[in-house]
């Protein structure tokens, strides 16, 4: 291995130590807080709150888990480069390009989920984005991007992208998916984390792909919700059952989601055909410290760090389809 090849695998692997420091503290001040919450608060008018919820399953996160992962980051040197705005018209682009990426790998995850769990398994973030609207519009519309953005994309680009954007780029979008601890979401997030960090790697300005995370969690968290329980899914499954005033009830939400699946589906043909269009426009710059074509992903996979975070996120990967 040349010198810049060792240096790399050092930094990618502290980055995954990191990573990995955050899942282990989150993981484990998780578990801590459910035995007090179902110790000592569940049956309490406090333990009944939604929002208590949402607290106990976040905080560990942000407030404990990311400021011990940014301790072990934070000795990898950064780069600072020049930025570059984005007009609106580029941004809608990129946005459409986000909608056959998120809605196809959301498939792809819950068949396979549903395959290799026999079909019990079950996407645990649906009681929370199914339950109170304000608390999903502002822990996964407002919350979650930026800390999300400014951990997956600002930190590993700053400070890994003197390898080389193309392997800056693959880590930020492989650890993204991996972090996200399920099978469900893992092939969504790392499409979407592939498009976020070259945004972010073409502009260094961090508030393009925290915009185009919020727009996504607000139509996945917020919209899509929202129009879900408008519906009557019980009349819905056996609709010879139903009255006519019954069936003219349900008939508003009905059509409110049938729009919106019509919109979410002409999104997603116009961005497969951005994607065709201007696939080979994508440009990569030259990096100060280049690794060797084909030699980064084979850092990557080798770097200690990485092989902890990905072996851990595998284990709740399994233990999620259980």
């Amino acid at each position: 291995m040349t010198e810049t090849m060792l240096q790399a695998k050092k930094d990618f692997s502290r980055f995954g130590f990191g990573l990995f420091a955050i899942g282990i503290v989150t993981v484990a001040a998780q578990f801590l807080l459910s035995l007090v919450w179902n110790g000592y608060l569940r049956q309490t008018a406090l333990g009944q709150m939604e929002i208590i919820r949402w607290l106990l399953t976040l905080a560990p996160m942000y407030l404990f888990a990311f400021p011990v992962g940014l301790l072990v980051i934070k000795k990898i040197p950064s780069e600072s480069t020049e930025k570059q705005k984005l007009s609106f018209g580029r941004l809608l682009l990129l946005m459409l390009i986000c909608m056959p990426v998120m809605y196809g790998g959301n498939m792809i995850g819950n068949a396979l989920s549903a395959m290799l769990s026999g079909g019990t398994a079950e996407n645990a973030i649906l009681d929370y984005i199914l339950g109170n609207p304000w608390y999903s519009f502002v822990f996964t519309v407002l919350l979650a991007p930026f800390m999300e953005e400014f951990l997956f994309r600002k930190q590993i680009i700053d400070r890994l992208g003197k390898y080389g954007e193309k392997n800056a780029i693959f880590f930020s979008a492989i650890t993204f998916g991996l972090f996200h601890m399920n099978l469900f979401q893992f092939f969504y997030a790392f499409g979407l984390g592939l498009i976020f960090a070259y945004v972010y790697t073409r502009t260094r300005m961090l508030r393009y792909p925290v915009i185009m995370h919020m727009v996504i969690n607000f139509m996945g968290g917020v919209i899509a919700p929202m129009l879900l329980q408008m519906l009557d899914l019980e009349l819905l499954t056996s609709p010879e059952t139903a009255t006519i005033e019954q069936l003219m009830q349900i008939l508003p939400g009905m059509l409110a989601y049938l729009g919106y699946a019509l919109l979410l589906m002409g999104c997603s043909i116009a961005g497969l055909v951005v994607i065709a269009v201007r696939w080979k426009k994508a440009h990569f710059q030259s990096a100060s410290r280049e690794l060797l074509p084909g030699t980064g992903v084979e850092v990557i996979r080798r770097s200690p760090g990485m092989i902890v975070f990905t072996v851990f996120c595998l284990v709740m990967i399994v233990l999620a389809l259980l």
